[in-house]
C-alpha cells in the first residue's frame, strides 16, 4: 500500500490499531510544541495527498553529518518541529525520529 512506502509506516499502523481498538473513548495527549504527524493525519485525513509527499524534497535521502548538526542547532534554539521540517525539506516524522536517534547517542 501507499502507507508502506512512507517512512515509519509501521508506527502509523500501530497508532491506528491503538485508536481503533478503543471500546468507548480514546484520549490522545501530546505536547503542542512537538505535534505528532500521526495525530494530525488522523484528525485531518484530507491533508494526505500526493502533494504532501512531493513537498519533502529531502525525503528518503541519507542524513549527513552537516544535516544532523543543522537539525540539532535548530532544535536547541527551540524551533518547532514543523519549522525544522519545512526548513530541512523533510517530514515532521522524519525530524522527530532523527532527533530521537541523535539525542539517544548523546546520553
Amino acid at each position: 500500500t501507499k502507507s508502506d512506502q512512507y517512512p515509519y509506516g509501521e508506527e502509523r499502523r500501530l497508532f491506528y490499531v491503538a485508536i481503533t481498538r478503543a471500546k468507548v473513548k480514546t484520549y490522545i495527549l501530546y505536547d503542542r510544541r512537538f505535534p505528532s504527524v500521526f495525530v494530525d493525519e488522523f484528525l485531518h485525513p484530507e491533508k494526505i495527498t500526493e502533494e504532501s509527499y512531493a513537498k519533502h524534497p529531502n525525503a528518503n535521502k541519507k542524513w549527513t553529518r552537516s544535516a544532523d548538526n543543522f537539525l540539532l542547532t535548530l532544535y536547541h534554539e527551540g524551533k518547532s518541529i514543523k519549522y525544522i521540517a519545512e526548513k530541512m525539506g523533510r517530514s515532521q516524522t522524519s525530524i522527530v525520529m532523527r532527533l530521537g536517534k541523535l539525542e539517544g547517542k548523546r546520553q
